[in-house]
């Protein structure tokens, strides 16, 4: 079966902006497939999408965490399909990360994906316990690397827009 790009949503949206300013919007972009994709990950495609639309970067790169974690699993269902779903479901991102199989085509994706891991686990951390001392948050695995600075929206802006380059390689590596 041939690549074939398809829109996981067409539809066009007026949506209102942080400045309260009307803009249309393409409610999620083209990603290059051959296969359908289960509902749970457009859902969250939409979601990243909307996030960084809106300028929630941070919420953008832990939402990029889960898409990824939800694709791992549906992936890790595919390659051991006699492993009990409800096990599957319990698994974390750092054991399907260790444990999937990845294609031979795509040899650096499970670094770009760690990089993301790391880099919501830290955005988590941070948000959970605020008054952290330092203001620099540095991620680096492999090729890849995250700086998340306090109050620097263009830093933040760019490994956001890393995270949803990764999460999209994923899903074109293991759909097409």
């Amino acid at each position: 079966m041939g690549h074939s790009r398809r829109l996981l949503s067409d539809r066009r949206k007026t949506v209102t902006g942080k400045d309260a300013t009307p803009r249309s919007r393409m409610e999620a972009g083209a990603i290059i497939i051959g296969k359908s994709l289960p509902a749970q990950i457009v859902r969250l495609f939409d979601k990243i999408k909307e996030l960084y639309m809106f300028g929630s970067y941070e919420a953008t790169i832990v939402f990029c965490r889960a898409l990824i974690e939800e694709t791992l699993k549906k992936v890790y269902q595919s390659q051991h399909p006699r492993i009990m779903k409800r096990r599957i479901d319990n698994m974390n991102l750092f054991g399907l990360l260790k444990d999937v199989k990845f294609p031979s085509k795509a040899p650096n994706l499970k670094d770009e994906l760690d990089v993301v891991r790391k880099a919501a686990k830290l955005l988590i951390h941070r948000a959970m316990f605020d008054n952290i001392s330092t203001q620099t948050i540095n991620v680096k695995h492999g090729k890849g690397a995250f700086s998340v600075k306090k109050k620097d929206i263009g830093s933040i802006q760019k490994s956001a827009l890393s995270a949803i380059r990764a999460s999209t390689r994923a899903i074109e590596v293991f759909y097409a």
